[in-house]
């Protein structure tokens, strides 16, 4: 039996970022999770334990960091396809795939003017990108996930089936609450 390794995929995850813009008219705060996967032909440090073609982790750390100096300054969509557009450069590496969950901070007036340099966690959302690069184009999904929504009026539920396990009351009238996550 022969067994033929294909391409495999590999990468860096938890990569966390924190960027900090000072302005004059206050400070912005950029929060990052960022995960990177590189697939491709790494066969060799699986089969002979040549490291050759293999682009380290470490270096796919500092590159998330090297990139938020230089790519950071617009949405993270841009940012991730920047970030996998640059491993896509190795000739070993077919498809460069880069997550992105952006963690909300909200300024906190401390009454020391204008200029906000204290910040609370939002918790409102994260804002998510999936970039994947390869030589036929892009992929890019981008989304929310854990907003939580409520309203406190106004919303029913009724007409819904009934049978002899049923004991939900039929209403014009409840709060309704939950949580949202979309691509």
């Amino acid at each position: 039996m022969t067994v033929t390794m294909g391409d495999n995929r590999y990468g860096k995850a938890g990569v966390h970022l924190v960027r900090v813009d000072r302005r004059p008219d206050g400070h912005r705060v950029r929060d990052l999770t960022v995960r990177v996967a590189l697939e491709g032909d790494f066969a060799d440090a699986h089969v002979t334990g040549d490291n050759a073609l293999v682009v380290a982790t470490d270096t796919m750390k500092n590159t998330v960091y090297a990139f938020a100096r230089e790519a950071l300054d617009g949405s993270i969509e841009h940012y991730a396809i920047a970030l996998a557009s640059h491993h896509l450069l190795q000739r070993q590496v077919h498809r460069a795939t880069v997550w992105v969950d952006e963690q909300a901070w909200q300024a906190i007036d401390t009454g020391a003017g204008p200029a906000a340099d204290a910040f609370a966690r939002s918790g409102m959302l994260t804002r998510t990108a999936m970039v994947a690069v390869e030589a036929a184009g892009l992929v890019v999904e981008a989304g929310i996930e854990d907003l939580a929504v409520m309203k406190t009026a106004g919303s029913s539920f009724a007409g819904f089936p009934r049978d002899r396990y049923t004991t939900l009351a039929e209403t014009d009238d409840r709060i309704m609450a939950t949580r949202v996550s979309a691509t």
